[in-house]
């Protein structure tokens, strides 16, 4: 059954991507959807902007936290990185 427009819940039937590596698969699933006539080419699009923005953000936030870790990791000198 295709995902009527203005529905609520998850058109794809899956789980949101729990990392940006999974943004591959999710957009694969959309563009099946599109070719199985569930989706039409606009509303993909829209969800192909969706899953980029997630995708961006995990990535940024995984930067961060990296930083931080860097940044909290004690120097040659045991004095703690700024």
């Amino acid at each position: 059954m295709p995902f009527e427009k203005g529905q609520s819940g998850n058109p794809l039937g899956r789980p949101p991507g729990a990392s940006a590596a999974d943004a591959a698969s999710v957009l694969a699933a959309i563009t099946a959807a599109v070719a199985a006539g569930e989706l039409t080419p606009a509303e993909a699009g829209e969800l192909f902007k969706l899953v980029e923005g997630y995708a961006r953000m995990f990535e940024v936030a995984t930067f961060s936290h990296s930083l931080a870790r860097l940044k909290a990791e004690p120097d040659s000198k045991g004095a703690p990185n700024t």
